[in-house]
């Protein structure tokens, strides 16, 4: 014999001299150490993951959704303005302006400026509003398209008056 046949006699030996454990099957396989720390871990982290992207993916859409009810009535008074002006309602689109720009033109001066360069077309390209101390003002920049086909960046100067906003820049 050698000392691995002794090695394994001996362990027999040992195994037969104590009784088996309830249930045990010498020919079964041996049940597999079970990894339920580390499944709580990864299902724990995963689970962390998925709540701080749905915080996260709120949170983006809050903002968002404030901003636009913020800049959502600018946006309305402004093309409003350029719906007019594009319709050849003079009289509506100067109605529109704040009370400092129809103060320096009359209705008749306005008329005169912005029936010189028909408006055909626009594309409302970018916004911003601004609060300080009080003053609620903003633009809008807008793509405005002439009668001759040219494309002019324009921005258009808005201002909150009471609870309307109104364009407050010169007639162009």
């Amino acid at each position: 014999m050698t000392d691995g046949d002794d090695v394994r006699w001996a362990d027999k030996v040992r195994r037969m001299s104590s009784p088996p454990p309830p249930g045990w099957d010498p020919y079964q396989p041996q049940p597999k150490k079970k990894r339920s720390v580390l499944k709580i871990v990864i299902i724990s982290i995963v689970a962390v993951v998925i709540l701080c992207g749905g915080a996260v993916g709120t949170g983006i859409y809050f903002i968002v959704r404030t901003v636009d009810n913020a800049t959502q009535p600018m946006r309305d008074a402004a093309t409003g303005y350029l719906d007019d002006l594009r319709a050849n309602n003079y009289e509506t689109a100067y109605g529109r302006l704040c009370g400092r720009v129809r103060d320096q033109y009359s209705q008749a001066q306005f008329v005169a400026a912005v029936s010189a360069r028909p408006l055909t077309g626009y594309t409302v390209v970018g916004f911003n509003v601004a609060n300080q101390n009080g003053l609620v003002d903003g633009n809008v920049t807008v793509e405005r398209t002439n009668t001759d086909g040219t494309k002019v960046r324009h921005i258009i100067p808005m201002v909150k008056e009471g609870d309307t906003w109104r364009v407050c820049g010169d007639p162009d």
